[in-house]
């Protein structure tokens, strides 16, 4: 009678590993016809999807006009491939960008992704983060994240193009998508001088010659015949950031200047202005200078801006240039 009873147990036995063996194959070989099933697949490619941020680049060289062209730094083809381009940042510059691009889990459970840089392109960022600091997040099914980054150009990089790749990646790398992003280092005209917000106003050193009236004696410039010029010889161009970039954090204004000791077209000083007032000047320093006025837009509001430089020269002229420009800190 046990002898029956052992018999019975793995025969049933037998039957039940039958059955398992069977829907599990059927599971992973022909998932058309195992709706019955419980389990369930995901398909390993798409853990996440990217998309492109509103973050801009600039670049100056392009032709034709205009000279300057702003546009997002994320784009993607007609294959819904995503690819970056950083623009042109001269060598010593650094730049904010909050919303390179997106990450949105498509994954059933908590999924866990991190980006990170190419050896190509650490020189060149301070960081790309996902999160407040960090490079990696934990992200519910459906939720997107935003991926910042910050370029941190070294004075002395080689100016050139810079390609690598930016890489996301999800679960210790079982998930993982590369993509392509370009960095256009370019260099100063002449060394730049460089004005923080909290540096004292300069004046510049010209020749002078005494004026005597009745009142009293004061002392003021006199320009000659050969000074006085036409105001649309002496450019001056705001080269960074582009008319219309969305801005947040600390940013570089870069103006060039250009001038001609030659025929007495010397920069007296350059002064910039924000919505109209006055944040800093700089003394002149020669022909085809570069000026800088480091900007912190977080005590700004968020919008759009005027950004002004404006040039005097010892002739007495005026030039100056115009852009407007989005802040966005949030």
């Amino acid at each position: 009678m046990i002898k029956r009873k052992i018999i019975l147990h793995f025969m049933s036995l037998l039957v039940l590993i039958s059955l398992v063996s069977g829907a599990t194959h059927a599971l992973f070989t022909d998932m058309e016809t195992n709706t019955g099933n419980t389990f369930t697949t995901a398909c390993f490619d798409d853990a996440f999807v990217l998309s492109s941020g509103t973050s801009k680049a600039t670049r100056t060289s392009i032709a034709p006009s205009p000279p300057k062209t702003s546009f997002p730094i994320a784009s993607v083809d007609k294959d819904g491939n995503l690819a970056l381009d950083f623009g042109e940042v001269p060598s010593g510059n650094s730049n904010n960008s909050p919303d390179v691009f997106r990450i949105k889990s498509i994954w059933r459970d908590t999924l866990t992704v991190q980006v990170e840089l190419s050896d190509e392109l650490k020189p060149l960022f301070k960081y790309i983060e996902v999160g407040k600091g960090v490079s990696s997040i934990a992200i519910d099914s459906g939720e997107e994240v935003q991926v910042a980054a910050k370029l941190n150009v070294p004075n002395d990089a080689v100016p050139g193009d810079y390609r690598g790749y930016v890489i996301v990646s999800a679960h210790n790398g079982f998930f993982m998508k590369k993509i392509p992003a370009l960095l256009s280092v370019v260099e100063h005209p002449t060394p730049p001088i460089i004005l923080d917000a909290s540096s004292t106003t300069e004046t510049a050193d010209f020749t002078t010659e005494t004026v005597v009236s009745d009142e009293a004696d004061t002392v003021k410039e006199i320009p000659t015949e050969e000074e006085v010029i036409e105001t649309n010889t002496l450019p001056v161009s705001i080269t960074s950031p582009g008319g219309g970039a969305e801005l947040c954090g600390t940013v570089n204004i870069i103006t060039n200047v250009e001038s001609s000791s030659a025929t007495h077209r010397n920069i007296r000083h350059v002064v910039f202005y924000i919505d109209g007032e006055e944040v800093g000047k700089i003394q002149g320093d020669g022909p085809n200078s570069t000026y800088i006025y480091t900007w912190d837009t977080t005590a700004a509001l968020g919008g759009k801006h005027t950004l002004m430089v404006e040039a005097h020269y010892t002739a007495g002229t005026e030039v100056s240039e115009e852009i407007v420009v989005m802040v966005n800190n949030s």
